[in-house]
């Protein structure tokens, strides 16, 4: 029986290893596709770009290039990036904007971009964001985020960021998460910024495809409910403590082995 046990322990460690490195892959390819489309994408002419903090203003262009993963179904990556820059845009606007949750939903509506048309095979068809409606919600949502102060030189503080979006709203969600994780993606892949520290009670981003990587590493289903986050997260932290890997190279590797592109 103790041999086993050590055997199995063995088989999770490997496995968890392979899980990270998988990751590793995934996160080093979207760290260089977010390099390279801010470098395309002029922000110098956005009104009071110069009031937005450094930091501030990564962590919004984070939150646009994580929002912009809800719509890879968009092929044409120069279509991608106009939406890429009009998220950022409102979310310049609403940070340094005195807004009401009203005044937040009507920029939007108003700056939000018309899908333009496309002739193709005898027919015209728009070109839209791949889940519209979850990437206007979480703009509504980042808008009425109060991102910390933060010192030249230094990080954002992410647990205070998370906090704060959970707050807004009312509980934990996908895109809570995944600008923390972009974010933090990019500071990690800065050769001038010390590694990211991470508090332990930052949740690593669920969707659908990180809980069918679970399911078929780990044989059990996980939802979106704030238990079956906290779940993934200690799954995630034991992993981590088993290898020294970083829980979100292990997060994206769940969300490979699940599927995702």
């Amino acid at each position: 029986m103790f041999m086993n046990v050590n055997h199995m322990a063995s088989q999770i460690t490997n496995l968890s290893f392979a899980l990270a490195e998988e990751g590793r892959q995934h996160n080093s390819h979207l760290q260089s596709r977010f390099n390279r489309e801010w470098e395309q994408i002029d922000v110098s002419h956005i009104p009071c770009i110069d009031k937005v903090p450094e930091q501030h203003r990564l962590f919004l262009q984070a939150v646009a290039e994580s929002l912009s993963w809800l719509q890879d179904s968009v092929d044409n990556r120069e279509l991608a990036r106009k939406f890429l820059e009009e998220y950022f845009r409102i979310l310049v606007w609403c940070t340094i904007a005195e807004r009401t949750l009203l005044d937040v939903r009507q920029r939007i509506e108003d700056r939000f971009p018309t899908p333009p048309k496309v002739e193709g095979k005898g027919q015209t068809k728009n070109l839209i964001p791949k889940r519209l409606t979850a990437i206007i919600a979480g703009l509504e949502s980042w808008a009425q985020v109060s991102l910390p102060a933060v010192h030249e030189g230094q990080q954002l503080d992410l647990e205070e960021i998370q906090r704060r979006a959970i707050y807004v709203n009312k509980g934990v969600r996908w895109s809570s998460l995944a600008a923390v994780k972009m974010y933090a993606i990019q500071n990690d892949g800065d050769t001038n910024n010390k590694k990211i520290v991470l508090s332990r009670s930052i949740y690593p981003p669920m969707g659908r495809a990180v809980s069918r990587g679970i399911e078929r590493l780990f044989g059990f289903s996980l939802g979106e409910s704030k238990g079956d986050h906290e779940i993934a997260k200690d799954l995630h932290l034991k992993l981590a403590e088993l290898t020294g890997e970083s829980v979100f190279d292990l997060n994206s590797g769940f969300y490979k082995i699940g599927g995702g592109l």
